[in-house]
């Protein structure tokens, strides 16, 4: 595959996520489909990107599939979602199938694979942060809400909202993170998850945390740019001013 383009803005593949949409004609049911968020797309454009949707695919040349796309983009956005399978990290093999979608994450592991690989800026979001957290394998707590939080400390709600900022996050200094934000040292964000990272995976480092303890940003720092967040910056880079310098620094970091 190629691809020839002559403005100097940066091509971001975003990968889709996989839903079943009712059909608009009487009778006919649900098909399944790739999806993208609008506000993802507007925050990838607004940051000086070119958004391009990746969509879900699997079988036998899935991995030929994904290296055409690594090379065709200059960095990768990936979104939230279903939750990770937990037999991808040795957890419960009777967890709640429906929870899940294993046709997506059998594409972006690969996907998060070859990006750390060839070193192509990566920003993983919520179920996406979590997957880069499984495949340099660590491991997922499956319900925020059974953890142990200090005694006396407030304990968020983490299904909180999307629309709004609804706890803080404690930054860690000289993170790629901190300087994302402008070493801003707590931001306020939006919430919207039950799976939680618990032991991080090789080679990682937490880069943020909410103030009652759970991990809210890791990152790689072997590479130039891979960056897992557990909000959704997508929704509030327009009001959020540090949720937008995340989507600047991403995407000046695929112009190098």
């Amino acid at each position: 595959m190629s691809f020839s383009h002559s403005t100097k803005k940066p091509l971001i593949g975003i990968t889709a996520r996989w839903n079943s949409v009712k059909s608009p004609f009487i009778g006919e049911g649900e098909f399944d489909c790739d999806v993208c968020d609008d506000d993802f797309v507007c925050a990838v454009e607004a940051a000086g990107g070119i958004p391009v949707i990746i969509p879900i695919m699997g079988g036998e040349g899935l991995q030929d599939l994904v290296d055409s796309y690594l090379d065709l983009v200059d960095g990768i956005a990936m979104p939230g979602g279903p939750d990770v399978q937990p037999r991808l990290f040795g957890g419960d093999e009777n967890y709640d199938p429906k929870l899940t979608c294993p046709k997506r994450d059998e594409f972006e592991m690969p996907v998060i694979r070859g990006a750390i690989e060839r070193d192509k800026p990566l920003l993983a979001i919520c179920k996406s942060e979590q997957m880069l957290n499984v495949v340099r394998g660590g491991t997922l707590n499956m319900d925020v809400f059974s953890r142990q939080s200090p005694e006396g400390v407030v304990t968020w709600n983490h299904e909180g909202g999307l629309a709004r900022p609804v706890h803080p996050v404690r930054v860690v200094e000289g993170s790629l993170l901190s300087r994302c934000v402008d070493g801003a040292n707590e931001l306020q964000v939006n919430s919207a998850h039950h799976c939680i990272i618990d032991k991080v995976g090789d080679g990682l480092m937490v880069s943020a945390r909410s103030t009652d303890g759970v991990i809210e940003a890791i990152e790689l720092p072997a590479c130039k740019f891979c960056l897992g967040v557990q909000w959704h910056p997508e929704h509030e880079w327009r009001v959020v001013h540090t949720d937008r310098m995340l989507w600047d620094s991403f995407v000046d970091a695929c112009k190098k």
